[in-house]
C-alpha cells in the first residue's frame, strides 16, 4: 500500500510540472503610465511661522515650529507650504540638524481670540532621524514626512 501511495504522489507531481505556464499576452498598445511631470502643480497657501521653540532634550539643532495657514485651504496645499517652510527654515538657520512643524488653519469666520487645532505635521530629518541627528548629518540628504488626520507620536 505504501509503495502505491508514492507512485500516486509521483506521478501526480510529475503531472503537475509537465504543466506549460499560461501563454504571455502582448498588447498591440501601449500602456499608458503615470509621470511626475503630469502631475497637477499646486501651490503652496500663505503661511506664517508663528512659533520657534528649540527642543534641546534630544539634542543641540532640533526645532519646533508653529505653522498658521490661511482657511481654504487644501490638504495639498497644505503639504506643499509645510514642505516649503521646513526647506526654508533649514536653509536659514544652518544650525539645524532636525525640524518639526505643526500647522494650524485659521477658521473661516473668527474674530478675537481663537482657539487653534493641529491639522497637519511635518518633520525634516536626516537618515538617522530625530534622535540620531548630529551636526554632521546636517550635510546628509534630509527627508520631508507630512502626517495628517492623527498626530504622529512625537
Amino acid at each position: 500500500m505504501r509503495r502505491y501511495v508514492i507512485g500516486l504522489l509521483a506521478a501526480a507531481l510529475a503531472g503537475c510540472a509537465e504543466e506549460a505556464p499560461p501563454p504571455t499576452v502582448a498588447s498591440a498598445e501601449p500602456v499608458s503610465g503615470v509621470s511626475w511631470g503630469e502631475a497637477p502643480e499646486v501651490e503652496p497657501v500663505e503661511a506664517q511661522v508663528f512659533g520657534r521653540t528649540p527642543v534641546t532634550e534630544a539634542g543641540p539643532g532640533r526645532v519646533l515650529l508653529h505653522v498658521l495657514v490661511q482657511a481654504g485651504a487644501t490638504e495639498e496645499q497644505i503639504r506643499r507650504t509645510l514642505m516649503d517652510v521646513l526647506t526654508r527654515a533649514a536653509e536659514e538657520d544652518t544650525t539645524v540638524v532636525a525640524l518639526r512643524a505643526i500647522v494650524y488653519v485659521l477658521p473661516k469666520e473668527h474674530s478675537g481670540d481663537v482657539e487653534l487645532a493641529p491639522t497637519a505635521w511635518g518633520e525634516w530629518l536626516p537618515p538617522q532621524g530625530w534622535e540620531g541627528a548630529t551636526p554632521e548629518s546636517r550635510r546628509e540628504f534630509h527627508r520631508i514626512y507630512t502626517y495628517f488626520g492623527v498626530a504622529p507620536p512625537w
